[in-house]
C-alpha cells in the first residue's frame, strides 16, 4: 500500500523500484528518497545512503512520521490501523510509529529521488497550516501511548519519545500559549500529566533540548506561572538564550562576541572574556 497526496508525485518507476525492494529484501516498508519541486522542505536526515534493514534511531527513520511510504497492507490490516477521524493534522504519526514499531524489516531507498512534494499553489496544505497547542498536544499524546504500547521501558523507548516530547511538544509550549485562556491552560497541563507524565522519565528528560526541558519541567510540575513567564521570556528574547550551570542561569554569549573580545584581549593582553555571564536569579 502506497498513500500519495494529490499534489505529489512519484518519480518515473520509483513504485515498481520500491515493490522490487520490497520483494527481494522481505521489508514490510520502503522508505524511497523524498525530494521537494518548490520550497517545501523534504526530509533527509534518513536518506543519506540506501539501506536494507534500517533501524529506527540509528539510521533517523522514525525522523519521518509521513504516510508517503510502501507499506505492506497486511501489516496494517494485522494492526487494524486506520487515521484517527477526529484529528486533521498529525494524524499519520502514530500510524506510522506502529506501522514502524511492528515490521519486521524497513528499506530505506536513497540512489534516487523517489517521492516528490510540493507547496500547494492556493497555500492549503494541511501539514503547514496553523495549528493550537491543543492539536499539537494531542498528536503528542496520540504518538507517545503508540510508542508506549509497542515497546519495553528502557533506552530504545525514551530515544523515541524524544520526537514528541522535544519536537511535538516544544510546539505546545512556544508563544500560541500565552493567548490560550486560564482554563485552557489547565486543561492542556492536566492532560499532559494524566495522559503521558509518567513517560516523561529522567533519562528522556535529558534527550530533550534545554529550553523545551524547562517548559516541560514546569508543566509536569503545574507551575503554570512559572511557565508563562519561562515562555514570555524567550518569545521577548529570542536572542537571548539562558542555560542553567553550577546553580544559577546564565546567558549565552552570541560565539561572533566571544571572537571578538578574544582579539582586542589579545591585543591589550588582557584575560579573555568568559564564554557566558551570570544573571541573578
Amino acid at each position: 500500500m502506497f498513500f500519495l497526496d494529490s499534489d505529489d508525485k512519484l518519480t518515473p518507476d520509483a513504485l515498481q523500484k520500491m515493490v522490487q525492494a520490497a520483494h527481494e529484501g522481505e521489508a514490510d516498508v520502503v522508505l524511497g528518497k523524498l525530494a521537494s519541486m518548490d520550497a517545501r522542505h523534504a526530509p533527509a536526515s534518513m536518506f543519506k545512503h540506501s539501506v536494507e534493514d534500517a533501524d529506527l534511531i540509528e539510521d533517523n527513520v522514525f525522523n519521518t512520521l509521513g504516510p508517503t511510504k510502501l507499506i505492506r497492507r497486511s501489516l496494517i490490516e494485522s494492526l487494524g490501523l486506520r487515521f484517527p477521524e477526529d484529528q486533521i493534522t498529525g494524524e499519520d504519526q502514530p500510524f506510522m510509529a506502529a506501522v514502524y514499531l511492528n515490521a519486521r524489516k524497513i528499506s530505506v531507498l536513497a540512489d534516487q529521488d523517489y517521492y516528490l512534494i510540493r507547496h500547494r499553489a492556493d497555500g492549503t496544505n494541511m501539514t503547514l497550516g496553523a495549528r493550537g497547542p491543543g492539536e499539537h498536544l494531542r498528536t503528542a499524546v496520540r504518538l507517545s501511548k503508540t510508542i508506549e504500547q509497542y515497546t519495553e521501558p528502557g533506552e530504545r523507548r525514551d530515544a523515541l519519545l524524544r520526537r514528541p516530547f522535544a519536537w511535538t511538544m516544544k510546539r505546545v509550549l512556544d508563544g500560541r500559549w500565552l493567548r490560550l485562556p486560564r482554563e485552557e491552560q489547565e486543561s492542556l497541563g492536566e492532560i499532559f500529566r494524566s495522559e503521558i507524565g509518567h513517560l516523561y522519565t529522567e533519562e528522556l528528560r535529558r534527550r530533550v533540548p534545554e529550553e523545551t526541558r524547562w517548559k516541560l519541567d514546569l508543566l509536569a510540575a503545574d507551575n503554570l506561572e512559572g511557565l508563562a513567564a519561562t515562555i514570555e521570556y524567550f518569545v521577548e528574547n529570542p536572542d537571548r538564550q539562558l542555560m542553567w550551570r553550577e546553580g544559577a542561569f546564565q546567558r549565552k554569549v552570541p560565539p561572533s562576541w566571544r571572537s571578538s573580545c578574544r582579539r582586542r584581549a589579545a591585543r591589550r593582553r588582557r584575560p579573555r572574556c568568559p564564554r557566558s555571564s551570570r544573571t541573578s536569579g
